[in-house]
Parts: structure tokens; C-alpha cells; sequence
């Protein structure tokens, strides 16, 4: 749903997600048809001489990609600094877990859920890993042409059985999450999917960990900055977290298509159902 701000009437807000800037990359395919012939890589990463972890893939730039494994996998997904965690609502914690948390105190239910999270996290498919190993390359050259920032020094990326977001991509922390199955679905049609994907993803954490640059780039999409917006307890008993996206810190200026009368709105995530019912995800 969108939430005007400031307006009587209600908004028309065409879905604009931050994968329009895709812009800056200009027109035609991102990627080209094919990439550089890659090994297959080891089931587990190597540790470097000095006992560290050493990346399962460097990419010209010295960028450094990580595969993680489930146990690294586990904690990254429970990142404490990520704002996901604390905009979470009972409701949404209970619908996640599907049962009712309203016995336990918040930070009861947290630990349920971030305890869930890590028991969502699963080993990487040989196939996901190779098909990441050839499309990261050029992914990582198309950005260093058009906006080499938001490349990271390590790509990190977890793979898990989709059962917390509902089969969705996602963001945590400085991790790109790719459920089971998504790196075959998008890469099914053509390579180049599966790399808008990735630039997608890789934006989020960009702005996640850049907060300075977010303003600029999210104004390259229509969004500004608004001051801190209390929700309505209608709407904010109902909300569910987006993990990409967890707060409301921009709006976008629209046009209702009968009245013409413009407002700003902010996009928010509601359930369906107003309190919890068994298998039911919102």
C-alpha cells in the first residue's frame, strides 16, 4: 500500500523500485552473452596463510566474492546492525514463525525468529555458485563503466530454502540472500536477468551501508527525504517489514489520475489479516 502525506485524497503510486536506476547503466543488455570459463569451486572456502578467509572468487579490481558457508551463513543473517530487526511488529513475527508470539516478551520473539532465520540457511549448489562465478564478472565490469561505487570490496552472498521471505531475494547486512532456486529462475531466460538481479540487490546494500550517498541516489528515481513519519496505529499494527527497505525515510511526489491533485507517498507493506492465523502468511 503507499500512505500519502499531506493529501485528502487517496494516491495512485505506480510500483518504482530502486532497480530503476538501472538507468545508469544505460540502455541495452547489461551484460554480454557470454563470460570468462570458470572451475568449479571447492565445497569449502580455502583459509589464507594467515588463517583468514580467503574469497572464493576475485574479480578484476581485486573485488572478492564469498560464498558463504552455513555456519558463516548463520551469523551473517542474524547481523544485529541491520534496522531490519528492530522495525519488526508482532504480528509479523508471528506470521513469519507461524504461531502466536503474544506470550513472549519482544526480545523473547526475536530470538525465536532469529533462531529461525539460521535454521533457514542452506549449503550453496555447486550449479548456483557457477552460474554466480560467470555472471559476477560481468555484472562488476558494467558497473566499474557506469558507477564503480557501488561495487563492494567482498561480495558476499547466502544462500537459504526461501521459507523467511517467502521464496524472495533479499538484502542482510553487507549479504546479498539468494533463496533455492534463485539463481536457475532468473538465469533461465538469459544470463543478463540474473545480472540485473544481482545489480539490484548490490544497490541495496549500497545504500544500506552508504547512508550519505542514499539521498542522491534515491533522488535519481523521483524520492526525497521526509522527516520521521509516525504511522498510523491502523496501519502500523498491519505493517510488514520490507528487509530491503525497512524504514520510510523518502517519499515520492504523486498525481491522483482523476483529481490531479499531487502529494507525497511513502511505499509500505501491510498483511492481509489483521492478527495471526495459522498458515496464514499475511
Amino acid at each position: 500500500m503507499t500512505l500519502g502525506l499531506g493529501c485528502s485524497s487517496s494516491a495512485v503510486l505506480r510500483t518504482i523500485w530502486l532497480g530503476a536506476l538501472f538507468a545508469f547503466f544505460g540502455a541495452g543488455p547489461l551484460l554480454g552473452s557470454s563470460g570468462p570459463s570458470l572451475a568449479p569451486l571447492p565445497d569449502e572456502p580455502a583459509a589464507s596463510p594467515a588463517g583468514e578467509r580467503a574469497p572464493d572468487l576475485t574479480l578484476p579490481g581485486g573485488i572478492e566474492v564469498e560464498f558463504l558457508t552455513v555456519e558463516e551463513a548463520r551469523e551473517a543473517i542474524v547481523e544485529p546492525t541491520d534496522p531490519f530487526f528492530e522495525k519488526l511488529t508482532p504480528l509479523e513475527i508471528s506470521l513469519r514463525l507461524d504461531r502466536d508470539i503474544s506470550d513472549l516478551s519482544r526480545e523473547e520473539a526475536l530470538q525465536q525468529f532469529r533462531s529461525f532465520l539460521q535454521e533457514q540457511v542452506t549449503a550453496w549448489p555447486t550449479s548456483d555458485r557457477e552460474r554466480l562465478s560467470l555472471v559476477l564478472p560481468r555484472v562488476a565490469e558494467a558497473c566499474a563503466e557506469h558507477c564503480a561505487a557501488v561495487l563492494p570490496k567482498r561480495w558476499r552472498f547466502i544462500h537459504t530454502n526461501g521459507r523467511e521471505e517467502l521464496g524472495a531475494p533479499y538484502t542482510r547486512g553487507d549479504c546479498i540472500v539468494l533463496p533455492e532456486g534463485t539463481v536457475e529462475k532468473f538465469s533461465a531466460r538469459d544470463i543478463d536477468t540474473l545480472g540485473k538481479l544481482i545489480v539490484h540487490e548490490t544497490l541495496h546494500v549500497y545504500t544500506r551501508t552508504h547512508p550519505e550517498e542514499r539521498d542522491t541516489l534515491y533522488a535519481e528515481i523521483g524520492f526525497e527525504p521526509i522527516p520521521p513519519v509516525a504511522l498510523p496505529e491502523a496501519v502500523e499494527s498491519v505493517r510488514i517489514t520490507n528487509p530491503d527497505g525497512p524504514g520510510w525515510e523518502h517519499a515520492v511526489t504523486v498525481r491522483d489520475k482523476d483529481t490531479g491533485e499531487e502529494c507525497r507517498a511513502v511505499m509500505i507493506l501491510t498483511s492481509r489479516t489483521p492478527e495471526f492465523q495459522e498458515g496464514v502468511m499475511g
